[in-house]
């Protein structure tokens, strides 16, 4: 449409009725030109009033400039995340020139080994994460075996920069956290300093690949001191409290050390993954459900008559304390214990009976 760049419009082409629908995605369009900046949308805007008149679409009510105020409301919004996603990475750029400036290797040591690493062609990378979860500008694409090889070195030959590393919270690159993670699951030897460096550590992972990177031997071999830690990870707001928790007692606490009181608290965080449910952030719920998925499955396989219970009983629960896993993680887990090889038939036939919805 041709309107002039300055002023009102002098006339205005008749519309019929039937033009409605196009009139409105015409205001639309405009409306999206004047927040892009290309044109001076205001008299295109004013233009559109006319022929929206001319229309119909105005008679005896104000709809159409509440639309149109609507919309501009909605493109401020957007314009305004935009313009906080640019500062946002203009302070990560900032923040990484200050973190690897001469100044700053002097504070970061281990950053001079780790850059000769970087690019490596190892098969996979701490860093393989998603990018929704984490920015490029804070990974360096070492492969997990150099990362791993670099947390033996250290230990032996840099104990001094390990020391450093553990209190430098939190860390800018996602491989050092990668690293830190490594370094302290072979410094631990006791349950009580493995859950003394995660209290320090755990808040600061912000992905799955660093979580899973954390195991610790030593919370097996004293289970009175873990376990209480491990339920109070559950029902922590980070995600990846949450998912350390989970995996670390499908790892460590599913065999001999088992107890169907776990299946409570895994099912407690399932059901804060429903669609109404906002206890993690959208980016990372996820990796949580990822791990409650595969909790659950492996409790079917191998303590079936305690885990089915959470699946036989989810459409009857009613009293609050009864958490009930959502609908679709639910179906998830039925579909991917019937699918184990482990499975007999007439369990099989029995999970794929549990289906809801």
């Amino acid at each position: 449409m041709n309107a002039k760049r300055k002023g009102s419009p002098a006339a205005a082409p008749e519309v019929s009725v039937d033009a409605k629908g196009r009139v409105k995605r015409s205001l639309v369009t405009a409306a999206a030109v004047e927040a892009d900046g290309r044109f001076g949308a205001s008299a295109e805007l004013q233009l559109l009033m006319i022929l929206a008149r001319q229309a119909g679409l105005t008679q005896g009510n104000d709809d159409l400039s509440e639309e149109i105020d609507a919309l501009r409301h909605s493109l401020d919004v957007r314009q305004s995340k935009a313009m906080s996603a640019q500062a946002i990475r203009e302070g990560l750029d900032a923040e990484l020139n200050a973190y690897t400036s001469e100044e700053g290797m002097k504070r970061h040591p281990w950053l001079a080994d780790m850059e000769l690493m970087r690019f490596g062609d190892g098969p996979d990378f701490i860093g393989d994460v998603n990018p929704m979860e984490v920015d490029d500008e804070r990974l360096m694409y070492i492969s997990r075996q150099d990362l791993r090889e670099l947390a033996g070195e250290f230990l032996r030959e840099e104990p001094e920069w390990c020391d450093m590393l553990l209190v430098d919270l939190p860390h800018f690159f996602v491989e050092e956290d990668g690293l830190h993670a490594m370094v302290i699951s072979k410094r631990a030897k006791t349950a009580s300093k493995a859950l003394e460096y995660l209290d320090d550590f755990l808040p600061h992972v912000i992905d799955a690949q660093t979580c899973d990177a954390l195991r610790f031997p030593a919370l097996k071999r004293d289970p009175a001191s873990a376990l209480p830690r491990l339920r109070v990870w559950t029902e922590s707001d980070e995600p990846y409290t949450v998912r350390f928790a989970i995996m670390t007692l499908l790892r460590d606490f599913s065999g001999e050390l088992f107890d169907p009181a776990h299946l409570a608290w895994v099912a407690s965080v399932g059901e804060c993954l429903g669609p109404r449910k906002r206890r993690f952030p959208t980016h990372h719920r996820y990796r949580v459900r990822s791990a409650v998925k595969r909790y659950f499955t492996h409790q079917l396989v191998h303590h079936y008559d305690d885990a089915v219970e959470w699946f036989d009983s989810a459409e009857t629960a009613e009293d609050g304390d009864t958490a009930v896993l959502p609908a679709d993680l639910h179906n998830d887990i039925l579909s991917a214990a019937a699918a184990s090889k482990l499975i007999p038939d007439e369990r099989r036939t029995e999970l794929r009976g549990l289906k809801v919805g």
